[in-house]
Parts: structure tokens; sequence; C-alpha cells
């Protein structure tokens, strides 16, 4: 695959689920972060800073973003332009299953972490399969999926 803009990470991320025989708005937990890491992994992008211009973060907590109260498990990747200087410079594909908040979700509270480079990948899937969220949500229906790509 050849390496793209930031802003076809939304297309190019949706391709890579069908490419795996999976839909991404419907792939259970397991496949949904196993894809996103393969993505991480096997797709990049052109003109990005060569230092942490291309980082995944999990992010995971109960959230009211003005629509309601709900359990959030996301896993952002940013992107860091080389040749800009303001705002535009970054942007972020985010990638987020939301549940219901149980209060065993509640109780799980809030956590993140950065993978830098594709070397933290594994201890990075480590990571998120050993952390209370995940274990947390494994067997939870998710009630909504919020995929986008935007500027920060």
């Amino acid at each position: 695959m050849t390496a793209m803009a930031p802003s076809q990470s939304l297309e190019a991320v949706t391709q890579f689920f069908q490419h795996q025989g999976l839909d991404i708005r419907q792939a259970p937990l397991k496949d949904f972060v196993s894809c996103l890491l393969g993505f991480y992994e096997r797709v990049e992008f052109s003109n990005l800073a060569p230092d942490g211009g291309d980082m995944l973060l999990l992010q995971f907590g109960t959230y009211d973003w003005g629509a309601g109260t709900h359990f959030e498990f996301d896993i952002t990747r940013q992107f860091i332009t080389a040749d800009e200087q303001d705002d535009d410079a970054i942007s972020q594909l985010n990638c987020s299953l939301l549940y219901r908040p149980t209060p065993a979700l509640m109780a799980v509270g809030e956590g993140d972490k950065w993978c830098s480079t594709r070397a933290e990948l594994g201890t990075f899937q480590a990571f998120i399969e050993a952390s209370s969220a995940y274990a947390a949500i494994i067997g939870e229906p998710v009630f909504d999926r919020r995929l986008a790509w935007s500027l920060v």
C-alpha cells in the first residue's frame, strides 16, 4: 500500500478492516483492537515528523461529552505533519467503542497509554489486553461506535 496523507486515514482504516474480512462498525472488541494495531503496524502515512509523528493512544473511562454518560474505549492514531508549524500539524483518527455506563464499567475509572513507535506495539497490545477496561468490556454489547479523522 502506498503511503498516503493522514486525511485519508478514515477511509484507509475502513478498507484495512475490509481486507481482513471485517466491518469496522461491527467487529468484536478483540478483532477491533487487533485490526487497529495491525493498521498502525502496516499502513504508513506520508510527510510525518520523524520523531513522534505517528503514534497510538489508548484512552478509556466514563464520560459525558454532552450527549449522555457512557463508557468509552478509544484507540486514537495521532499524526504530526513534518512541514506544518501551527495547529494544522496535528490530526487524529479516533476509533471509539461506547458502552452503557454500568456500575462495573464506571468502577474501572479512567486511563490512557501512548505507543510512540512500532517497536513498542507488542508491549502496547499486552497493556491493552491486560487492562481493567478491556476485561470489563470484553463481553459487553457496544451501543455506538465513533470513527472520525480531524485536525486537533
